[in-house]
């Protein structure tokens, strides 16, 4: 099902948020999204792994204890965390576009994280 998995440690986490710069789109900024605080993280954060020309899915698999660093949970506990990803898997939006081979406004509904596994010892 996926091209790969990219298996991530806590130092992955920090590079990916000290390194590269996560910058939105004018459409995005301008189009409603519902998401809270630590969802937008989430997503901020798997946004800047993926690389220009990624054509493949891929998993990310992400230490809870470096997630949680992230999203500035460390006091808190782990079922906190699951919770806030059961609620982020499976919220869609739409997303409009301009379809070059038609040359027609069009629109695709996606949802933002399709799953999410745990292992049973995080």
């Amino acid at each position: 099902m996926w091209e790969k998995t990219v298996t991530l440690s806590n130092s992955n986490i920090d590079t990916a948020v000290e390194k590269y710069s996560i910058s939105e789109h004018n459409a995005l900024i301008e189009w409603s999204y519902k998401l809270n605080k630590y969802e937008l993280k989430i997503l901020w954060l798997l946004s800047s792994f993926v690389k220009i020309g990624d054509k493949d899915l891929n998993q990310y698999q992400f230490p809870v204890k470096g997630l949680m660093k992230y999203l500035w949970l460390a006091n808190s506990k782990h079922q906190y965390l699951k919770e806030i990803i059961d609620n982020f898997v499976g919220k869609k939006t739409i997303l409009p576009y301009f379809d070059e081979d038609s040359q027609k406004e069009r629109e695709i509904t996606v949802v933002w994280i399709s799953s999410a596994d745990y292992q049973k010892d995080w």
